[in-house]
């Protein structure tokens, strides 16, 4: 098939499915960055702690976040609490037919400076962080930190019965909220553990300990990244954790469908790219 053979299925496409969405929209505004697709609409704000300070899945009218504070972020000094800090610089580093790649990086702080690379893709319910941080102090620097690589905080107490842990196929944790939509994180990394505590007296928080990936950064060195995935749809334990193997074979590298099947064509987007 050729390139202008191509184009020519996407206008029938489009023409025979008027309501068909391609592409993820990415707003970088003054105070925040405003993502957008057809399965999610995402607030990145830029203000210290920063992080996501709104998730809204398809069908939902209420925010899987509450908390405005430090809904999600990593610290940077077990003793000294340092996170994420404010962001300094947003980057697209991409924007594709379904898909999305976006780069944060921080400032003002002092110990380490992060890189968060997002890949936001259309028609699934999941986006993908690749975290970095780079030593700015004058001695080596752990990262990692045990135990706080990455931590949620939603903002709201949820009970017992209300999440859950998983270890395969990949290592991931959800919770899930009585109006039926669930948030989830999944790890790349099989020996990463999901877990869930009461840390510092911030509530209700749920984490994915990347402790054994910990490595020692000299100054000015940038460590290899923390991966893992954030998923919120309608739903709940069995969705959430359905989703898993899907995301363990993205992580292997097969690019997600550029469409789902809620009415939607099934073609890899990257399958097709890769013929020409």
């Amino acid at each position: 098939m050729t390139i202008r053979n191509l184009y020519l299925v996407f206008i029938m496409l489009n023409f025979l499915w008027p309501g068909i969405s391609w592409s993820v929209t990415i707003k970088d505004a003054k105070n925040e960055v405003n993502i957008s697709s057809d399965q999610y609409k995402l607030t990145w704000k830029k203000a210290e702690t920063m992080g996501y300070s709104t998730a809204i899945p398809s069908g939902s009218k209420k925010s899987l976040i509450q908390n405005l504070k430090d809904p999600f972020y990593h610290g940077g000094d077990y003793a000294n609490w340092e996170f994420w800090g404010a962001t300094g610089k947003v980057k697209i580093l991409e924007q594709n037919v379904g898909k999305s790649v976006v780069e944060y990086q921080s400032k003002g702080t002092e110990i380490m400076a992060y890189s968060i690379t997002a890949t936001y893709w259309d028609a699934v319910p999941y986006f993908m962080h690749e975290v970095r941080g780079t030593n700015l102090h004058k001695e080596p620097q752990a990262f990692p930190v045990s135990g706080y690589d990455p931590m949620f905080n939603p903002g709201y107490e949820f009970k017992e019965e209300e999440f859950k842990i998983w270890k395969e196929p990949i290592p991931h944790v959800a919770i899930w909220q009585p109006n039926g939509y669930f948030i989830a994180l999944y790890s790349k990394n099989p020996r990463a553990r999901a877990r869930k505590g009461d840390w510092q007296g911030k509530g209700s928080v749920v984490q994915l300990n990347h402790d054994w990936q910990l490595d020692m950064i000299d100054r000015k060195k940038q460590s290899e990244p923390v991966t893992y995935c954030v998923a919120l749809a309608k739903g709940g334990e069995g969705e959430a954790h359905q989703l898993a193997a899907e995301i363990k074979t993205m992580f292997e590298g097969k690019e997600p469908k550029s469409v789902n099947h809620n009415g939607k064509i099934p073609v890899f987007w990257a399958s097709i790219k890769d013929r020409h």
